[in-house]
């Protein structure tokens, strides 16, 4: 009875583990696989990105503790079917509800994340306010299969596709991808010999006026700042009594 008794007692804890193990399989299986979500601020003043905390009461979570500057912008981590509201730095907004109609006269972007990765940009209308596009490779895969589908002559009344037409259209998506791929190739190479010196380049170019019209300009920390130079791999941003007389001083010194 002692040896039967000892054999269902590991029999009992090897369900239990196995069971425990099913679960952890299969919790871990329902947890959302993150996409990538990178902004880029192509509007005139420093924005705000702030994630909707919809399991506290729509609460703004802000994603960068400054502004994101324009010409600029920031990698974050998601999951599909967050939401994000995008306003100017200056605005006070703490949570957000998008058929309230307080928020609906602010000029702010409300954006959904869906299940790919992502580039969303910000910029201004020609009536002046913010508008967002939304780029990944679904959509780029959507807008090549369209401009395909005109080339290869389909029409909306078409009820059945033919053979030569669908041979026509993955033909030409084929030829577009070698082509991508090759001009990729083609750029990488070229960044590998030439990168280093391009990107610093822009510093040495004395034709180049880097102090002419004032690009943007905004608060740090309470200080003024401004930009006379923001491109990609140079800037120049200059701000109002970053470092005090005897820190100056101190450096001059050392």
């Amino acid at each position: 009875t002692a040896k039967i008794s000892q054999v269902f007692s590991k029999m009992n804890l090897t369900f239990i583990i196995s069971l425990s193990v099913f679960q952890i399989i299969v919790l871990v299986a329902a947890i959302p696989q993150s996409v990538k979500l990178y902004f880029q601020n192509e509007a005139d003043v420093p924005v705000m990105i702030n994630w909707v905390d919809t399991l506290h009461g729509n609460l703004l979570v802000n994603q960068k503790s400054d502004g994101i500057i324009p010409k600029s912008g920031v990698d974050l981590n998601s999951f599909p079917g967050h939401k994000f509201v995008v306003f100017p730095e200056g605005v006070t907004l703490t949570h957000y509800f998008k058929n309230d109609r307080r928020n609906q006269e602010l000029d702010l972007v409300y954006f959904t994340k869906s299940e790919w990765d992502e580039t969303v940009t910000i910029s201004r209308s020609k009536e002046g306010k913010l508008v967002h596009n939304t780029k990944s490779i679904q959509t780029d895969v959507r807008n090549e299969i369209n401009d395909q589908i005109d080339n290869c002559g389909f029409k909306s009344s078409d009820g059945i596709i033919t053979e030569k037409k669908l041979d026509c259209l993955v033909e030409n998506l084929a030829k577009k991808n070698i082509k991508n791929a090759q001009e990729l190739s083609k750029s990488r190479n070229m960044l590998q010999k030439v990168g280093d010196s391009l990107r610093k380049y822009t510093c040495v170019d004395t034709n180049l006026n880097t102090t002419g019209t004032l690009l943007w300009q905004s608060k740090w920390e309470g200080k003024e700042t401004k930009a006379l130079l923001d491109d990609k791999d140079a800037k120049i941003i200059l701000i109002d009594d970053y470092i005090s007389r005897d820190e100056c001083d101190a450096l001059i010194d050392s």
